[in-house]
């Protein structure tokens, strides 16, 4: 019975460790997907010719995303790019231990509505 006990407590151990890793991964996999999913549904009902734009949304379990439509800052090195914005969806988690944020960033490309009319 002893010979048991030895042999299988690194096994229940290691079962422990694993289960707790996979936890915390199906949590954050379900983080990013809540934020790939709502900047879809944010982009969708934009304004087109919106260059800026903010917004938040508080989930069911308490998790916060932000939204935030902006130009790019001018150190970046897509700035030469015109018409280029960046949009990053800020993840929030009451579950978490720190207060650390997760964060999905992207970059669109809104070219700007000319004033001119073309005559056809």
């Amino acid at each position: 019975m002893a010979i048991i006990g030895l042999v299988l407590t690194p096994v229940f151990t290691g079962q422990s460790a694993i289960s707790a890793s996979v936890a915390r991964a199906r949590r954050a996999f379900g983080a990013i997907l809540a934020a790939k999913n709502f900047l879809i549904d944010t982009e969708f009902n934009l304004a087109p010719d919106a260059r800026t734009f903010a917004t938040s949304k508080k989930s069911d379990e308490g998790t916060i995303l932000k939204y935030e439509l902006k130009p790019l800052p001018d150190s970046s090195s897509l700035k030469k790019f015109k018409n280029v914005l960046i949009q990053s969806v800020t993840i929030q988690s009451p579950k978490a231990r720190s207060k650390k944020q997760e964060r999905v960033v992207t970059f669109i490309y809104k070219p700007e509505k000319s004033s001119e009319k073309s005559g056809v």
